[in-house]
């Protein structure tokens, strides 16, 4: 038996004479049944206060899947595609959802997800799992999951414009990602404002077994009293959104990339290490964006540069490793992926002739317990980095926990660029 449409009561947002936000009700547009679900027990679930719910929904729970590449890849037949689509990614996002969970088509090739129950974090690893089921749903079990794209919202209250004139939850969201398109604008000038404190050092990394540097790892400093230091991971300068981060690593890229001429003659030739953010890569618009640097690169990068790719999501698939790798492969030596003290799925990293692992020592709180990753990577075939190392006593503990490639002040201070491979006295 069909269901009838179901005519939910939707939350409305208001602004009070003090300035707090009020709710409101009126009768919404008719929903299918799976889209039932009522923002104010949305809400009530979320917060103690109507105006603390509000912001933890801003907070951290709408994901928003993006259907551009599909559009852009069939664009020839989109006009005769995109309704039956629209219909089918709708109908299977919504079938994925919890009871309380909304989901919010808005209209341009664009799907808005607010998860009831999850964290920021959670939220995202459920988008994307539901990103890649919906791609081989449509496409097939084939690698074609990043042309369903994922975005996380991630605003205050003090940063949106126009609450007052949002009737509805559609609204809400449309609202929100305005005020996000202008947090990235923010963020790139920022980025382009805090150059003149920005700088790029060197770290001369050891390879412990032959006693010698071999390898150099770039890291954006801040000058500060005491001389330049590595930016924090959560230094305000570092975006948070994909946009920002993407440009960020492009920077980080193209000033490195001005030293690959500076590592010395033949016999005595080192390597570069570079940072990007995992994000930069695992989007398919700011990765073309990033291969196409690589290839502008001057010097020979793909004997000299080795990436180290930072922010692994844990639980992503090995597949989707392996369309990132297959992209930057031919323009670099190696990668590098940082991983955290925790980790444990190394079946993610098989085939994708990875140099090693990395962990950054300012992240690890008791070295004795990277014992077992250490001896796992090892038997894998990853070599073990450690970086930012900050006493002897943690240097020596590396040594013989059995990491192959150490840096930080224990060991030598940064340079201003990169040097040739030498050995140890």
């Amino acid at each position: 038996m069909a269901m009838a449409p179901y005519t939910s009561t939707a939350t409305l947002f208001r602004r009070d004479a003090g300035g707090g936000v009020s709710l409101g009700t009126r009768t919404a547009r008719k929903v299918r049944h799976h889209e039932i679900g009522e923002l104010a027990g949305l809400l009530k679930h979320m917060g103690e206060t109507q105006a603390r719910a509000v912001d933890a929904l801003l907070a951290g729970s709408i994901q928003v899947l993006g259907l551009d590449e599909v559009r852009e890849r069939y664009a020839a037949d989109w006009a005769r595609l995109e309704a039956r689509i629209g219909e089918i990614v709708e109908t299977f996002i919504a079938s994925r959802l919890g009871k309380q969970d909304l989901l919010i088509p808005l209209g341009t090739q664009q799907f808005a997800i607010v998860f009831a129950e999850l964290s920021r974090d959670e939220a995202r690893a459920q988008a994307r799992k539901i990103a890649g089921q919906l791609a081989n749903h449509l496409f097939g079990q084939v690698p074609h999951g990043e042309l369903i794209s994922v975005e996380g919202l991630a605003m205050t209250l003090d940063e949106l414009e126009g609450l007052d004139e949002v009737t509805s939850v559609e609204d809400l969201v449309r609202c929100f990602k305005a005020a996000q398109d202008r947090q990235r604008g923010r963020e790139v000038e920022a980025i382009e404002a805090a150059q003149s404190q920005l700088g790029f050092r060197f770290w001369p990394t050891v390879n412990v077994s032959k006693r010698m540097i071999s390898i150099y790892e770039c890291a954006a400093t801040r000058d500060g009293p005491d001389g330049a230091s590595m930016l924090a991971p959560d230094d305000p300068v570092i975006p948070a959104s994909g946009d920002g981060r993407s440009e960020f690593d492009l920077l980080v890229l193209q000033e490195a990339g001005t030293h690959l001429g500076s590592l010395g003659g033949l016999m005595h030739k080192a390597l570069l290490m570079v940072p990007v953010h995992f994000e930069t890569l695992a989007a398919r618009y700011h990765r073309t964006a990033y291969v196409e640097a690589l290839k502008e690169l001057p010097g020979a990068g793909e004997r000299r540069l080795i990436l180290k790719i930072e922010g692994l999501p844990d639980g992503t698939p090995n597949t989707r490793l392996r369309q990132i790798v297959t992209s930057i492969k031919p323009l670099v030596m190696g990668t590098v992926w940082q991983v955290e003290p925790d980790f444990a799925h190394f079946q993610a990293l098989e085939g994708l002739h990875a140099l090693g692992i990395a962990l950054d020592g300012r992240r690890v709180a008791r070295l004795e317990r990277l014992e077992k990753l250490v001896a796992t990577a090892s038997r894998a075939g990853l070599r073990p980095f450690l970086g930012a190392i900050g006493t002897t006593d943690a240097a020596t503990t590396a040594c013989r926990l059995g990491f192959r490639y150490l840096n930080g002040r224990a060991l030598a201070p940064m340079l201003h660029r990169p040097g040739p491979a030498c050995r140890l006295a």
